[in-house]
């Protein structure tokens, strides 16, 4: 239960240093300001390093020599492709401040607290969302045993006991742990509170960017805490909404869930800036969006490789759509062809960086069989008791 400050300090500094090198290159697709681009690099790089970063290593030895190297190899890969004039996807006139910065460092301090054991005599405490931070173990697994993963939940003579699940920003945390010694909990206590701050900085660098006014990066700091308004049309209307109301989710407050699941927030922010990417791929004919589509292709897969539904299931909707709505404008501007291609490269370099992770999820078809069953609840409405059943499938081991 003991957690040294100055792991968590000397983890989160490995992954920034991780997300700059690789990520301060490409970032001048995005912006020609160069602290508006300091902003943003850390999450594009650390984008490109997850999938990328899995994929190679499930062919080399997870050693910090080893991590040194391919970080090193990384950046010179993007700096090459980066090379020359590039024209930029916005151009900020201005940027967020040193007061901005030091609040919302602060306020992305918050949800690490959540994680941290507090200390009480001989006891010690954690907040509610340690549940989802059971996840410690995946990172203890990939920094001790490397890729792929064992499952370190479950394990059966006779079975295959390679872990199923994204498990991309797991794979970034054990690398701090690998290079620092710091432990699993203190690696995964650190990315927490580094993908706060990086999703902020990207939400700001875009509100800014596109306001181009500085003071729009205070308005993105009280927006991060907005969640649904459910509780206070309840409040107004009283109980003749529920029947019309979802009652078991609603929009949560980007603290919840930044502290609950970071996983799922690196990868909506890494979904972001591939959409934004995407759009220009469709719209802007522009030098070297060959090498964009590179980079987008890489971040399309660490999007997918944390969350299957934040990068996943919902790219796989959004990006279609956003397709066909600009084919007409594509055809009118005669680059169908050079679209095309773009695209491709784009998915050909998210197969390659997420292949492994596809078919690691493909091998539980073959390893394990669909199992049904059902639970049951009991809701009290008006003084009359209703029975949900609720029909559930999921995939056993044979």
């Amino acid at each position: 239960m003991l957690v040294q400050p100055s792991s968590v300090i000397s983890s989160g500094v490995v992954s920034s240093a991780i997300g700059y090198a690789i990520g301060l290159p490409v970032s001048k697709f995005f912006d020609s300001n160069l602290r508006m681009r300091l902003l943003i690099s850390p999450a594009i790089g650390l984008g490109i390093f997850g999938a990328a970063g899995v994929s190679i290593f499930h062919l080399l030895s997870l050693t910090a020599i080893n991590l040194i190297l391919t970080v090193l190899a990384l950046f010179a890969v993007t700096l090459w492709l980066s090379k020359g004039s590039v024209d930029p996807l916005l151009r900020s006139p201005t940027n967020p401040g040193f007061s901005w910065l030091a609040v919302a460092f602060l306020l992305c301090l918050l949800p690490t607290f959540a994680i941290i054991p507090q200390h009480y005599a001989e006891s010690a405490g954690v907040g509610d969302p340690i549940w989802d931070h059971a996840k410690i173990a995946i990172i203890n697994e990939i920094a001790q045993n490397g890729l792929p993963p064992g499952n370190p939940y479950y394990s059966q003579v006779g079975t295959p006991s390679r872990l199923i699940y994204y498990y991309v920003w797991h794979f970034i945390a054990a690398c701090s742990s690998v290079i620092t010694g710091a432990s699993g909990w203190e690696a995964d206590i650190a990315l927490t509170g580094l993908t706060a701050l990086f999703s902020t900085f990207v939400v700001t660098w875009l509100a800014v960017a596109r306001s181009r006014s500085s003071n729009a990066a205070w308005w993105v700091l009280p927006l991060l805490l907005a969640s649904s308004l459910k509780p206070i049309v309840r409040f107004v209307s009283g109980k003749w909404l529920d029947t019309w109301m979802v009652q078991e989710y609603g929009l949560e407050t980007w603290i919840v869930q930044v502290a609950w699941a970071p996983h799922h927030v690196f990868s909506g922010t890494l979904a972001l800036i591939v959409i934004m990417t995407y759009i220009r791929i469709l719209h802007c004919n522009a030098n070297r969006d060959l090498s964009l589509a590179v980079f987008t292709g890489a971040m399309l897969a660490s999007a997918y490789g944390s969350s299957m539904w934040a990068g996943g299931f919902s790219l796989l909707l959004i990006l279609p759509m956003v397709g066909v709505l600009s084919l007409s404008d594509v055809v009118r501007a005669k680059r169908l062809l050079q679209v095309l291609i773009l695209v491709l490269v784009t998915v050909a370099i998210a197969v390659l960086c997420a292949g492994v992770l596809v078919y690691e999820q493909v091998a539980i078809l073959y390893a394990r069989k669909a199992a049904e069953f059902w639970i049951f609840s009991h809701i009290c409405r008006n003084g009359v008791v209703f029975r949900r059943a609720w029909c559930l499938v999921c995939l056993a081991y044979t």
